[in-house]
């Protein structure tokens, strides 16, 4: 992957926010079906590709809150 002839080794991507419930569900469900891993906590879950490695997190500030996704990949 190239950004303006940058390669970098690895990118966060993170959702929003303050998301409504249903859109967190959206976010949770497209992390179980299309990587196959659960966010039942606030542990890293990690996935090994032959490109490199991605891992997913669930954070939050307080109990009550939804949270926000952190997904980090890192590219050999």
């Amino acid at each position: 992957m190239e950004f303006k002839g940058i390669r970098p080794k690895e990118i966060d991507l993170r959702s929003i926010d303050n998301l409504e419930k249903y859109q967190f569900e959206r976010y949770e469900q497209w992390i179980s079906n299309n990587l196959g891993l659960s966010l039942e906590n606030s542990k890293w879950k990690n996935k090994k590709f032959n490109w490199g490695n991605l891992s997913v997190k669930l954070s939050k500030t307080v109990k009550e809150d939804l949270g926000c996704i952190t997904i980090k990949v890192v590219y050999k």
